[in-house]
């Protein structure tokens, strides 16, 4: 069960810091193929990355998403490849806990990936200057002018 703990101090990092511990979990993700997601180290680091979204450089945007777009393919390509040795051994004991861990991995890239699609979309309809309708404001704002509008074309 993975819970975000011991946040590191990102809103405090300079860009540079940012980029050395992107950097530093670049490595680790590539080296474990997307399995380090699931790590109380990487899980905080990432999930206070994103907790801080907004105050962040945009080139530490770029590398997040990056890093968590590669970690979803290499784990779906894992994912396969365990798929089809598991149909083919009689012993699958081992392979269903690799299944298992492979599974909760991909749980984390999508509740990350998620998360980020939805900071993305509210920062650009934020710079678009499209913003939603909110809770029913604007209710029925409409309707008497195009009444009205209606009534004069007759």
């Amino acid at each position: 069960r993975l819970w975000a703990s011991d946040f590191p101090p990102v809103d405090d990092w300079s860009s540079g810091e940012a980029n050395a511990a992107l950097d530093v979990l670049i490595g680790r993700l590539l080296s474990t193929h997307g399995y380090d997601l699931a790590e109380d180290e990487t899980f905080s680091l990432i999930f206070a990355l994103l907790q801080a979204w907004t105050r962040l450089d945009g080139v530490v945007h770029t590398r997040v998403v990056d890093l968590l777009l590669d970690s979803a393919r290499r784990l779906v390509t894992t994912v396969g490849k365990l798929k089809k040795t598991t149909s083919k051994q009689k012993d699958q004991t081992s392979q269903q806990n690799a299944l298992r861990d492979a599974r909760t991995v991909s749980k984390v890239a999508v509740f990350f990936l998620r998360w980020i699609a939805e900071r993305i979309l509210k920062q650009t309809l934020s710079d678009d200057g499209v913003h939603g309708r909110g809770r029913g404001r604007g209710r029925g704002r409409g309707r008497g002018a195009a009444a009205a509008a209606g009534e004069e074309q007759d």
